[in-house]
């Protein structure tokens, strides 16, 4: 119940609406594929990186902005093919960790403001994220569509610094003591290592932060 008053709680504050100029659910659903692609050992390969590897094109014309374009809509479509391409890629190693590690560094990573000022968010070419260094548009999220080059799902969002601290606060919850939320049914054997987790985020979280303050003074500056 707690879980879904906290789901309710985040549809109200309505940070997943495009149109009240917040990132979209496409967008969303970027940044999650591209996370499982960045961390070691990667959860998802790139399904266009496998095709492009294999010469393999769907080019088609495209309308849109009040211009044509033409772009490649191929993508690798078979599951098996996809999970021998992240057995090579990840070397025969498997990501083994649960999915509160991995909920956490979802949020460590997007509430990183120095990563996404020099990233933008790329599921097409394996890594999850393209380097875009020196940036005009500081921390907002920044989005390479996989199928539509000259579309950047996050150009609209205009409240990124809002999404971000939403994220930080989520992250303050966790290590506050609000993992049941998460996963009521963990062994107790795994407290000790849950508070360790928390205390490595929320060090992650002040070093941030001083990070945050440090950019502030050298751009007033």
């Amino acid at each position: 119940k707690r879980q879904q008053r906290r789901v309710h709680g985040a549809k109200k504050k309505s940070i997943s609406s495009g149109k009240h100029l917040f990132l979209s659910s496409y967008a969303y659903t970027l940044m999650v594929i591209a996370y499982l692609q960045h961390i070691t050992p990667k959860v998802l390969p790139s399904l266009q990186k496998i095709s492009a590897e294999k010469e393999q094109s769907c080019n088609v014309w495209v309308y849109y902005d009040s211009r044509f374009f033409k772009t490649d809509l191929a993508f690798e479509t078979n599951p098996s093919e996809a999970k021998k391409y992240l057995e090579v890629v990840n070397e025969g190693l498997r990501n083994e960790q649960n999915i509160i590690d991995l909920l956490m560094g979802f949020f460590v990573l997007y509430s990183d403001k120095q990563f996404l000022r020099n990233n933008r968010i790329s599921i097409s070419h394996g890594d999850g994220f393209v380097p875009s260094p020196g940036r005009e548009d500081g921390s907002r999220f920044s989005f390479v569509d996989p199928f539509n080059q000259v579309h950047d799902p996050g150009a609209s969002c205009l409240k990124h610094d809002v999404i971000i601290e939403e994220m930080r606060e989520t992250l303050k919850r966790l290590y506050e003591g609000c993992i049941d939320d998460f996963n009521p049914s963990a062994p107790t054997h795994q407290t000790s290592e849950l508070k360790q987790v928390l205390q490595d985020i929320k060090r992650k979280l002040e070093d941030q932060r001083s990070k945050d303050q440090l950019y502030q003074q050298m751009n007033q500056n």
